[in-house]
């Protein structure tokens, strides 16, 4: 049984998109290639794209820690209890152990001031402690660091541009194998009309 002829990869592509006239090329392959080459120009422009992603968080992130900085500042706080383990989640599986402690600062209203705070484990009652407050000189969460806001970033980046080249390849995937599909039945159909012919011919 003959089989339709078949070009595979970047030959595939050129073949069929090429302007020349082909007798082995049908409207089918122009089709499928062009749907490649869409797909295949999507992905390259994904690059610039996902940059511009990454680009736009670490923007949005920088202001939002300006913002925060702008509503509170640093204490140099010392720690007034041992530390004591809490855990949250639903679950044993999903629980988060943190340790906190009681910290003990004087504000800058010059009135003493305490709060808790997430501390590590081998801390010590006494011991010095960086403590971030609001104005008003509540414990609150300190803005991003710089290195914590590119990691932010770089990881939507990365997410996003990965996302799209696993389209992007099942979509030619998909779209090749639909064309070899629908390309093989239509030369077996022909086949069937051109072999009776062919054998007569020979005899």
């Amino acid at each position: 049984m003959a089989r339709a002829p078949r070009f595979t990869g970047v030959r595939w592509l050129v073949e069929a998109l090429r302007p020349r006239s082909n007798p082995l090329r049908r409207r089918l392959d122009r089709v499928a290639a062009s749907l490649t080459a869409l797909f295949l120009v999507i992905a390259v422009f994904g690059v610039p794209g996902a940059w511009w992603l990454g680009t736009d968080v670490h923007a949005r992130a920088e202001t939002t820690a300006a913002a925060v900085a702008a509503r509170g500042h640093w204490v140099q706080a010392q720690v007034a209890t041992p530390p004591e383990l809490r855990t949250s989640g639903s679950g044993p599986e999903v629980q988060a152990v943190t340790w906190w402690a009681r910290a003990a600062w004087t504000g800058a209203d010059g009135r003493p001031h305490a709060g808790d705070v997430q501390v590590d484990r081998r801390i010590q009652v006494g011991g010095p402690l960086r403590v971030w407050v609001s104005a008003a000189e509540q414990v609150a969460s300190p803005p991003d660091s710089e290195a914590k806001m590119v990691t932010a970033a770089a990881g939507v980046a990365a997410l996003a541009l990965g996302g799209l080249l696993i389209t992007c390849a099942l979509l030619i995937v998909v779209t090749r194998a639909v064309a070899s599909a629908l390309a093989e039945r239509a030369w077996q159909r022909e086949w069937e009309i051109v072999e009776p012919r062919w054998n007569r011919s020979d005899h």
